[in-house]
């Protein structure tokens, strides 16, 4: 027989001891020093975020303060442009889509316009 099993090393009650001994054997120093790296870490990551954020800011508003028009007026203008532009083709293609005259119809059309 299996010498464990002769002194009662093999039941599942030590099974679970053994278990639980091995999860306590973490070293708690060398795991602290790793938490508080991990949150400077953070910290550092938020600091230099923040700071990235406020540089591309300040250079945004200063490059809008350069422009000879306010963004907002460009878009309004563009927009009217594109109203103007949509309202153009709605209406080609409303006249493309009326039905066409016969080729006789055109002649009856030129004859009477030549003769008044």
């Amino acid at each position: 027989m299996n010498k464990r099993m002769e002194t009662g090393e093999g039941s599942p009650t030590s099974a679970i001891e053994e278990d639980e001994m091995a999860v306590m054997d973490v070293n708690r120093r060398l795991l602290w020093g790793g938490v508080t790296l991990l949150g400077v870490g953070g910290v550092l990551c938020a600091a230099g975020a923040t700071l990235s954020i406020a540089a591309v800011v300040g250079a945004t508003r200063r490059w809008v303060g350069q422009l000879e028009e306010p963004p907002s007026q460009v878009a309004r203008r563009r927009w009217a442009q594109a109203r103007a532009a949509t309202s153009a083709g709605i209406d080609a293609w409303h006249q493309d889509s009326r039905p066409a005259a016969t080729s006789h119809e055109r002649a009856r059309r030129r004859t009477e316009s030549v003769t008044v």
